[in-house]
């Protein structure tokens, strides 16, 4: 569902402004518009908070490291998207001479970062095996980390980032300027990005008719509606972690009489 066919359902069933689509300039100067947009970007916030390991919102990264710097920018292999927190670090390329092949690096906290390389050459070099998150740059907005041991070569490590989530702002609405980061300018009516396609629209729904109710005096309604609001972003987590183990293969087991023949052989 797209964002106007969105606030249009919100505005039919809450009776709350005007006409339920306003072009132009004229949206910018209605309340009920504005408080449903600023209601829509606060509530799927709060949902972006609660899906930390949907697949669906991976970012690839894909930054330089050379031999001698531990420290780095961490960007998106894509250039514009944004990192809202790393998921994981892997020093993985191919198309430098030697390969480069390693594991995912593991994530320490500061005292144990340091107290495991502590009794190390400050020289040594190799495939990096873990990192320090430094937090991020107050200027790029990018996260800084500090990986060990330093790079024995130059290469490219990749890995997985949990994505940014675009707000929208009343030029996606109305087609007045600015238009918001991350949408070609001149495009109006973007989709509620980033959520799984026909399954995020009815915990949002509940969320914003919440706030609205609260605008209008509805204070116990307001509340119900919160109430169920949070119940269904659990109820979603759950569903897109289940679905996530169903699509994991798995081996089973050979039967017991299989295996207890196989042992008999070996013996």
């Amino acid at each position: 569902m797209n964002l106007v066919d969105f606030m249009t359902w919100v505005k039919r069933e809450s009776r709350y402004g005007g006409a339920p689509i306003i072009s132009g300039a004229a949206a910018a100067a209605d309340r009920a518009t504005l408080d449903i947009l600023t209601s829509i970007n606060a509530r799927r916030k709060r949902i972006w908070r609660k899906s930390e390991n949907w697949d669906w919102q991976y970012t690839q990264l894909a930054f330089a490291v050379t031999p001698g710097t531990v420290n780095y920018a961490v960007t998106p292999l894509v250039a514009g998207a944004g990192i809202d927190r790393i998921r994981n670090i892997i020093p993985n390329d191919s198309t430098v001479v030697p390969p480069i092949s390693g594991k995912a690096l593991t994530l320490r906290t500061e005292r144990q970062f340091f107290e495991e390389i502590n009794n190390y050459d400050p020289n040594y070099s190799g495939i990096p095996e873990k990192y320090l998150n430094m937090g991020r740059d107050p200027v790029t907005g990018l996260w800084q980390i500090r990986i060990w041991p330093g790079p024995v070569s130059a290469f490219t490590m990749g890995g997985s980032a949990k994505g940014v989530l675009n707000t929208f702002i009343i030029g996606d609405v109305t087609g007045v300027a600015p238009f918001s980061a991350g949408n070609i300018a001149g495009v109006i009516n973007p989709p509620l990005d980033y959520f799984p396609d026909g399954i995020i629209e009815d915990v949002l729904f509940e969320g914003v008719m919440s706030d609205v109710d609260y605008i209008q005096g509805d204070k116990e309604g307001a509340r119900n509606k919160d109430q169920s609001f949070e119940a269904k972003i659990k109820l979603l987590a759950a569903e897109q972690a289940s679905a996530a183990k169903d699509n994991t293969p798995i081996t089973r087991p050979l039967p017991l009489l299989v295996r207890r023949r196989m042992a008999s052989r070996r013996r």
